[in-house]
């Protein structure tokens, strides 16, 4: 276990203190990502997850954006698409707990993405 790494996350049953392993005060935090997901503990985990897969999301879209101008066949860009973009917006999706709002958010968000680029 590397300590310098390791960080606490407490629920609200627990009252907060430092917690001492080997000398070593770890640190408490809210949130923070593992996996490339964010682990947090509340209702709106799944809120901060969805903008941060719409981020990156866009940052995908951004490195491919040379094959998305280009002049290369549709059917290629749609392979692009759904193999380095979609993908990164879905990635962890199927631990999700879906609402109407975080449905509605990552349509609109793959709708702006198809239309910018098709």
């Amino acid at each position: 276990m590397n300590l310098e790494k390791t960080k606490v996350m407490l629920n609200s049953h627990v009252i907060p203190s430092l917690i001492t392993v080997e000398g070593i005060t770890l640190e408490v935090v809210h949130e923070y990502v593992y996996l490339g997901q964010i682990l947090q503990l509340g209702k709106n985990y799944f809120e901060r997850e969805a903008d941060r897969r719409i981020q990156l999301c866009w940052a995908a879209i951004g490195k491919l954006r040379h094959i998305f101008s280009s002049p290369i066949p549709q059917s290629l860009k749609t392979k692009f698409f759904n193999q380095c973009v979609l993908h990164v917006m879905t990635y962890g999706a199927e631990t999700w707990i879906f609402t109407v709002e975080l449905l509605h958010k990552l349509k609109v968000a793959l709708s702006l993405c198809i239309k910018l680029f098709f």
